[in-house]
């Protein structure tokens, strides 16, 4: 679309750059038939063609939608002024002015590109009624012009809204071809992602297991030692976590969907929350219906606990506040609303925020994005957005089981 604008946009300079040559030829004719008033005239239009056109040429890197429709009104009016000055409706370059039509509904928007249509039906009007009007117009000739007129008029509207209806669905085709490249490049960083996770994870097994077996030779020796026992327990929670890992990639890789429980689930984010950021006040409201479910696999509840975990950096930077997670069912979906302080989201970042990679002083947002795609995988959704200035609102939305099995 931007490449058609650009080339109309040669396409105007040039009809002006003709208009003005015309113009001047008008009124030397004019000069031999010794009509010095219509000369004068000729000059006139001839010189404000020229002068548009070199207004045109140098603003020509300004991109306005504004400026297209000046520069498309201005060539309409100085037609309109040559055809009334040789015969309006009468004149067989009337037609000419299908030309800034098509152009305008090429270039500009809905709104203004109607209002140069209407221009130029209100001046074929006025040509019409001068026509039937005049004492010298013969009967014949007024009914062929008045239906030229009419073919006009007809013709007019078939070319603007074929050229609006072919802008649209060019335009909704860009929209989506553009969708579509933003998806595969989130699904080509989600990749480079999943293979790193891979690598590392199976990288950490092996020093693990190392650590817990000379953990486990140092117990034996210095069973009372105070350091060993402190060492238990984070080293159970590591091997904790890279067994789950272990077991989100297996159900991802064989596709394994199994039926969550809501308030189950629930439970399990608390308990991993409540180790993981004891210091953060977490609130969680349960409303709605009890024992809902919904289907998903083991990536599901990682992606949640990222959402909040966010949340819970966001208010351990701050230094007050709290996290509230409240969930409910509504319209045949489940929903997770998350709240939280806010000091260092914008609306700019927010609307990145899941969709692409964005900077951020912890990392490029690569956890949003995971989250996003995850939940995608369960035919939801995710939306996140400043409630006020002070306050972020993360929304998850999943359909329930048994409505998304109708």
């Amino acid at each position: 679309m931007q490449r058609v604008v650009a080339s109309t946009s040669w396409f105007i300079r040039a009809l002006y750059s003709a208009s003005a040559i015309i113009f001047t030829v008008m009124a030397l004719l004019q000069f031999t038939r010794q009509e010095f008033n219509l000369l004068v005239v000729w000059l006139v239009l001839g010189l404000l063609s020229a002068t548009a056109g070199a207004v045109t040429w140098l603003l020509r890197e300004r991109k306005s939608e504004a400026l297209g429709f000046f520069q498309i009104f201005v060539i309409v009016i100085l037609w309109v002024c040559a055809l009334a000055l040789s015969g309006g409706a009468m004149n067989p370059a009337n037609s000419f002015l299908l030309l800034p039509i098509a152009i305008a509904f090429l270039m500009l928007s809905a709104p203004r590109a109607w209002v140069i249509l209407l221009i130029t039906f209100i001046a074929q009007a006025l040509f019409l009624w001068n026509m039937q009007h005049s004492s010298s117009a013969d009967n014949a000739l007024v009914e062929h012009y008045s239906a030229m007129s009419f073919t006009f008029f007809v013709a007019a509207t078939l070319l603007a809204t074929m050229i609006r209806i072919v802008r649209k669905r060019l335009e909704n085709s860009q929209a989506k071809l553009q969708k579509l490249r933003e998806d595969q490049l989130r699904q080509e960083q989600i990749l480079a992602v999943a293979t790193a996770s891979a690598q590392y994870t199976h990288e950490l097994a092996t020093p693990l297991a190392t650590v817990s077996l000379l953990h486990e030779e140092l117990r034996e020796e210095f069973p009372n030692h105070p350091v060993l026992r402190e060492m238990a327990e984070p080293l159970e929670r590591v091997k904790l976590l890279l067994k789950d890992l272990r077991s989100v990639t297996h159900s991802l890789d064989n596709n394994e969907m199994r039926e969550f429980c809501v308030d189950e689930l629930l439970v399990e984010l608390q308990e991993q929350l409540t180790i993981a950021h004891a210091s953060v006040s977490i609130e969680f409201v349960s409303e709605g219906e009890s024992g809902a479910s919904i289907e998903a696999d083991h990536a599901l509840l990682p992606a949640i606990l990222n959402l909040i975990r966010n949340a819970a950096r966001e208010v351990e930077l701050i230094g007050s506040g709290k996290v509230s997670v409240h969930s409910s069912c509504e319209h045949g979906s489940w929903l997770l609303r998350i709240e939280n302080p806010n000091q260092s989201m914008t609306e700019e970042s927010l609307e990145r925020l899941g969709v692409r990679r964005a900077q951020s002083e912890s990392g490029f947002g690569i956890g949003m994005l995971l989250s996003h795609a995850t939940l995608e995988r369960f035919s939801g959704s995710l939306a996140v957005r400043l409630q006020t200035q002070n306050l972020v609102v993360q929304e998850v939305r999943i359909p329930l089981y048994q409505m998304r099995d109708s």
